[in-house]
This record gives structure tokens, C-alpha cells and sequence, in this order.
């Protein structure tokens, strides 16, 4: 299967599975994490895929992250910036001290 129609297909898929929790009125990654489990537990064997993953990150995760920042609210950015950033400040610093710990033990 040549790489645009394997990206044509997944776009088209997350399309229907979008519409599908729109009208169900369940959560959408909820809807595509299902889909997405479903699609591994298919018995038709899938063709094997090579791809350059610079392409499929460069169709398929702008879109993403564009509707999920496009769905969040101020207010909720902001919390979860401030949290997120602190967390990630202390995991860097954190796993740097770890490491250079061990480099200088060895």
C-alpha cells in the first residue's frame, strides 16, 4: 500500500470515527482509541507498511494537535502550563543529576 493511500485511508477512518462519537456523544479519544484497538484485533492480515516517518508526522500530527488546541479553553491552558512546566523542570533537572551522578561514578 503506497503512503498516500495508507495516509488518505487513516484520515478518512479518524473522519468516520469523529462523526461516529459526535453522534453517540462519547468522548472522541475515547471513540478512537476504540477504533484504533480495533483495527489490531482485525482477522485480515494488514500488508506490511514502509514509510518515511517524517511524512506520516508531517500529514497526520498537525491536524491533531491543531483540534485539540483548537477544543481547550484559557483557563485550562493556563493550569495545566503551569503544572506541565514545573513537572517537566523537575523531571529535566532531576534526570541530569541522576546521570551525572553516574557519570561520575563510573
Amino acid at each position: 500500500m503506497p503512503e498516500v493511500q495508507f495516509v488518505s485511508s487513516v484520515i478518512v477512518a479518524l473522519g468516520v470515527l469523529l462523526a461516529l462519537a459526535r453522534l453517540t456523544g462519547l468522548p472522541p479519544s475515547a471513540v478512537v482509541f476504540a477504533g484504533g484497538l480495533a483495527s489490531v484485533l482485525l482477522p485480515v492480515p494488514l500488508l506490511p507498511l514502509r514509510t518515511n516517518p517524517e511524512v506520516l508526522l508531517g500529514l497526520l500530527l498537525p491536524p491533531l494537535l491543531y483540534a485539540s488546541v483548537a477544543s481547550l479553553s484559557v483557563d485550562l491552558l493556563r493550569h495545566a502550563l503551569i503544572r506541565g512546566v514545573m513537572a517537566g523542570a523537575v523531571l529535566i533537572i532531576a534526570i541530569t543529576l541522576t546521570i551525572a551522578l553516574a557519570a561520575h561514578a563510573l
